[in-house]
């Protein structure tokens, strides 16, 4: 479950943000495309597989959408000095 995504929409929240001002949508390849095409959606964020990449890209150009990726990589896994080790291996892992 991406827990980061997660906690960005939860700060929107927090800090009185409307509600749908920012929103996390997890999606099937086959549903991405026609929520992109809605013309409401102004733009698309995905991080996944090189292939979930492939196919939101292709949809988001075809619709003239904004959209970043992040695809197929690993994220930066920081470890701060006050963190419970164990909890923290245990989620590396």
């Amino acid at each position: 479950m991406p827990q980061c995504a997660l906690a960005f929409e939860r700060l929107f929240t927090d800090a009185g943000a409307a509600k749908g001002v920012y929103s996390n949508v997890f999606l099937s390849n086959a549903q991405a495309a026609k929520l992109i095409a809605d013309p409401r959606v102004r733009g698309v964020a995905a991080t996944g597989s090189e292939r979930a990449g492939a196919a939101v890209a292709a949809e988001a150009g075809q619709a003239l959408k904004k959209s970043t990726m992040e695809l197929g990589g690993s994220d930066a896994f920081v470890v701060l000095d006050d963190a419970d080790m164990d909890k923290a291996v245990e989620w590396a892992v």
